[in-house]
């Protein structure tokens, strides 16, 4: 799982140790699991000495959150790991992540609260931690029906819609949404479809149905900055 929150955030996951090593990049994180220290401990040292940052995944029985790190390790993250807690992290500090690079370019800052519409629990999960660290409030609908319900009794700033999802999908639920506003002359919120599904005929279904622009799945961090930079304010 770490891997998909790797990639869609920006980072590079690579297949062995010696990859990372063998790799031009400049900012390269090594992520090791407790029971494996001894075994793997000449390629630790290796990876220490090639500049490699290096943080332990220890038993929260075994170790103190007041003890500092091993000197061997960079940092000393505690199981069970939340990954949205560790997803936050990685954001954050730039030095966590599963053989990943951290990208280099400074996390900019958004206001607004927006509705996540998504019924995968771990899209639901990614989506709303890189919302979040974005600055964002962020409520989140696991279906259509759902989200007419949360506008029901809230206002947004934005909404991100799944397309493809049980009891009512995204298109469905765009064009309720949009019939509710012109009833009511309330202002038109930005939707914003989010679908791995690009061909021009079903991208033209979503705009008829009333959505602004559409994001591709998976999309990764930056991606996500480019649609928010289109309909909100940066802090």
């Amino acid at each position: 799982m770490l891997t998909s929150y790797a990639s869609a955030l920006g980072w590079k996951p690579v297949d062995s140790l010696a990859q990372l090593i063998e790799s031009n990049c400049s900012n390269k994180t090594l992520l090791i699991d407790e029971p494996a220290v001894e075994s793997f401990a000449e390629s630790i040292s290796n990876a220490k000495k090639s500049g490699i940052r290096c943080i332990l995944l220890a038993n929260a029985l075994s170790h103190s959150t007041d003890e500092p790190p091993v000197n061997t390790y960079d940092a000393v993250i505690l199981k069970p790991i939340i990954p949205d807690e560790l997803t936050h992290a990685m954001l954050s500090a730039a030095n966590i992540g599963g053989d990943i690079q951290a990208p280099a370019q400074q996390t900019p800052k958004f206001s607004g609260h927006v509705l996540l519409v998504e019924d995968n629990e771990v899209n639901q999960l990614i989506g709303k931690t890189m919302l979040e660290v974005l600055g964002l409030q962020v409520s989140i609908a696991s279906n259509g029906q759902d989200a007419l319900d949360h506008l029901s009794h809230e206002t947004v700033d934005l909404i991100l819609m799944d397309w493809h999802m049980p009891i009512m999908d995204g298109i469905t639920a765009t064009r309720k949404i949009r019939e509710t506003e012109n009833k009511s002359k309330n202002h038109s919120t930005p939707i914003v479809v989010v679908t791995a599904d690009i061909q021009q005929e079903h991208l033209e279904t979503c705009y008829e149905a009333g959505v602004n622009s559409s994001l591709t799945k998976p999309y990764k961090l930056n991606d996500l900055i480019e649609t928010l930079n289109e309909y909100l304010e940066p802090c």
